[in-house]
């Protein structure tokens, strides 16, 4: 049977980057749900400790085009970064679990109504104005 050097070594090839690629799937799940999980559990600690019993020692800026009534620091603090996040198809499942970790510490309901992500900001539409990437 003949056999191709140039061949075998794609295929050689085609295999190592299909091991890399699987290798980073696997770092990236293992990253968020170990160092990243602890990293952001000891961040909303010490963000909640930071506001304090009441909720009031810090209060929210309030910048042209805001919207919302934020009033839990460390929950806009995780519905920001699980928004992030999420963003990243291959982590989701581990997103959700370190979502519902971070809920359960600060003491809200995984479907609550605030617990929804919105934009901050209001959207600007201008209407005079044609966009040569997508020409609308």
């Amino acid at each position: 049977m003949f056999r191709c050097c140039k061949c075998t070594s794609l295929r050689s090839a085609q295999g190592l980057i299909d091991v890399a690629g699987e290798m980073a799937v696997w770092l990236k799940k293992v990253f968020l749900a170990q160092s990243l999980a602890s990293d952001l559990t000891r961040q909303v600690d010490e963000v909640e400790r930071a506001v304090g019993e009441d909720g009031q020692r810090f209060g929210f800026p309030v910048h042209p085009g805001t919207h919302l009534e934020s009033s839990s620091p460390s929950l806009e603090f995780v519905k920001a970064v699980m928004k992030v996040l999420s963003l990243d198809q291959v982590v989701t499942s581990e997103c959700y679990v370190l979502r519902k970790s971070l809920l359960a510490q600060i003491h809200v309901q995984e479907f609550a109504e605030e617990t929804k992500w919105e934009q901050p900001c209001n959207s600007l539409v201008l209407h005079s104005w044609f966009c040569t990437g997508c020409h609308r």
